[in-house]
């Protein structure tokens, strides 16, 4: 079964790229002659379109692609940007749970019955957003707020922002106002990663379409977005140890 070798690199993607879409607020129209030509002011318009939630239920399909495929579901509860649930299973066995919350996370490993516990922070050499708020902008086609510590350039006629701090990161604009994320393009230790939005009509969320990433290996891992509910009154957010399970530390979960 592919989760036997995804082990954590597909809980962290999971846990970076899976979280959230999310419910939008009004964003006012700019005309053509307001275009930016700095990245500062891209951004500043970026964050002024960013959506507004409390909670999403999202479900995904993900295709595992190594030396064969496989399919299987991924589900996430989201509490704003302070509480992450997700599970992932084929055919109704779940292979792995986690629980994240502002400064830690907890994983169940249930193949090797292993237990994971450890501060997010632990985990910034792996990937760039380990605070729950980026990772809620992420999938919710926002400015992330940690990105903006770094140092941004900005190419207008490719529409694109980038950043060689801490990883080098792309993200692409749209060409009309008012400006939105098309896509992140992010180079990470595990390979490149890319996040695909889609806009939806005037009135309705934009949320994230496509999450893929590579390895150098020529294995993939795709996400799909299959459902998405903004605001459920009804989220759970279940994760019990069950006995008999090995602890380790959350750094060793993603070696």
């Amino acid at each position: 079964m592919a989760f036997s070798t995804l082990r954590g690199r597909f809980v962290l993607v999971a846990a970076s790229a899976f979280l959230w879409t999310a419910c939008p607020r009004k964003i006012a129209r700019r005309s053509p002659s307001e275009a930016p030509s700095t990245a500062s002011a891209v951004i500043q318009q970026l964050q002024a379109a960013t959506p507004a939630f409390y909670a999403v239920r999202l479900r995904y399909q993900a295709v595992y692609e190594a030396d064969n495929r496989q399919n299987f579901q991924l589900r996430v509860h989201a509490q704003g940007d302070s509480l992450l649930w997700a599970s992932a299973g084929l055919m109704g066995f779940e292979g792995a749970r986690l629980l994240a919350r502002k400064d830690s996370a907890f994983v169940l490993n249930r193949l090797a019955r292993e237990y994971y516990s450890g501060p997010l922070d632990s985990l910034r050499a792996l990937f760039p957003a380990v605070d729950l708020a980026d990772l809620v902008a992420l999938l919710t086609a926002s400015w992330p707020p940690g990105f903006s510590a770094f140092s941004w350039s900005w190419d207008g006629a490719t529409r694109t922002l980038s950043t060689r701090h801490p990883y080098p990161l792309e993200g692409v604009v749209s060409a009309e106002p008012p400006l939105r994320l098309m896509q992140w393009r992010l180079s990470t230790p595990q390979g490149p990663l890319t996040l695909t939005y889609e806009w939806q009509p005037a009135g309705d969320a934009p949320r994230l379409s496509q999450l893929l990433l590579e390895w150098p290996d020529d294995r993939r891992l795709r996400l799909l977005v299959k459902e998405a509910t903004f605001n459920p009154t009804d989220l759970a957010f279940p994760f019990n140890v069950p006995e008999g399970y090995t602890y380790k530390p959350l750094s060793a979960f993603f070696r």
